[in-house]
């Protein structure tokens, strides 16, 4: 698409989404439906550039396009039609919460206290149309159960349930409310008594970032390395580090301490990967060099599976990845643990190769 076309485009739609705005104000949700439909091809052929500046105006209408569904459909086909707004603008508007349509306008939707019981059992579903949006349906089961049951109502229940998402969302509103001892609390509590070993582990890495909050650092890294040490692994590594946040170097260089004298072993491939989290490549470098070059190839914990992208991207660090390309590619398959696979079995959000880019970005050099 030529420059003057790009413009042409973008203005005609630049309309639409003002309309839509005039639609909203005027609550003439048929209007709306129609205004937010004619914006979807627009939108989905946009640049990401132009998406960017309109984060504000693409949000209003992914809340709008729902809302709409919600006010103009009878009580008996509202909780499919919400649901297939919902799904419908996902790609567009990932972190869309149920909050966006509440407030879009400053009355609440009808009949919103019968809706959430509803919606939270739809959402409690992990197949069917969720089965490609895990990540929102999770957040917007939580959301929808704080606002159905509320603070105590999420811990009376969660006391009495081995659910990890009411858990989830009890801590939610927890946080929210800015009841720092509280959650801490209620993380241990849930982390010593739900069932599957994957969910004590996700109420740890909450635990760890409930007691830094609290300014018990010993505390949060006691729940981050019972996390570590169960998940000595690539996700294992991404997950305690995104918890961690900025106690996450300090926190790895004890674990490498550790690793160096033999205390705590540590896969080379991990080390090589904290190193360079942590800003030090010298020593993976000094690794590669002494590694036998012939064995890049096969020896899956060779440094040349982790330095060599490194080394790729540090020479690119102001551009952004495009995973169209090889050198994208390539980059992206460093989440994997070791093994060059075309794609990954279970992606990690954030991935190594995500992490990597933030420090990578701030680092000095």
């Amino acid at each position: 698409m030529s420059d003057p076309d790009r413009q042409t485009w973008e203005q005609a739609l630049q309309q639409r989404l003002e309309a839509l705005e005039a639609a909203i104000e005027a609550r003439h949700w048929s209007r709306v439906t129609a205004v937010a439909e004619s914006c979807l091809p627009g939108l989905r052929r946009a640049e990401p550039g132009w998406l960017w500046h309109q984060e504000s105006a693409l949000r209003r209408w992914a809340a709008a396009r729902v809302r709409a569904a919600w006010e103009e459909h009878p009580p008996r086909r509202r909780l499919a039609a919400v649901e297939a707004a919902f799904l419908e603008v996902l790609d567009l508007v990932p972190d869309l919460t149920l909050g966006d349509v509440i407030d879009l306008v400053p009355a609440p939707p009808p009949q919103l206290s019968t809706f959430l019981p509803s919606w939270t059992q739809v959402l409690g579903d992990w197949g069917g149309r969720w089965m490609h949006h895990q990540a929102a349906r999770s957040r917007l089961l939580r959301e929808g159960l704080r606002l159905h049951l509320g603070t105590d109502g999420l811990a009376a229940r969660a006391r009495r349930s081995d659910e990890l998402e009411v858990w989830l969302a009890w801590l939610d509103a927890l946080r929210a409310e800015g009841r720092k001892e509280e959650l801490l609390a209620a993380a241990r509590r849930g982390a010593r008594t739900l069932y599957r070993p994957p969910d004590r582990l996700q109420l740890r890495l909450i635990e760890g970032s409930a007691a830094a909050a609290l300014g018990q650092v010993d505390a949060a890294h006691r729940a981050w390395r019972l996390v570590w040490r169960t998940r000595l692994c690539t996700a294992g590594l991404c997950m305690v580090w995104d918890a961690a946040g900025a106690l996450a170097p300090d926190f790895f260089a004890e674990e490498l301490e550790s690793a160096y004298a033999e205390e705590r072993p540590i896969a080379p491939d991990l080390q090589v990967r904290i190193e360079l989290l942590c800003g030090d490549a010298d020593l993976p470098l000094a690794r590669l060099q002494a590694a036998d070059r012939r064995r890049w190839w096969t020896e899956r914990q060779h440094p040349a599976t982790q330095v060599l992208p490194f080394l790729l991207r540090v020479g690119t660090r102001q551009v952004e990845v495009d995973e169209a390309l090889l050198v994208g590619r390539i980059w992206r398959a460093t989440d994997l643990d070791g093994r060059w696979r075309p794609e990954p079995p279970e992606p990690v959000p954030p991935g190594w190769s995500q992490l990597m880019d933030r420090v990578i970005a701030t680092h000095p050099t």
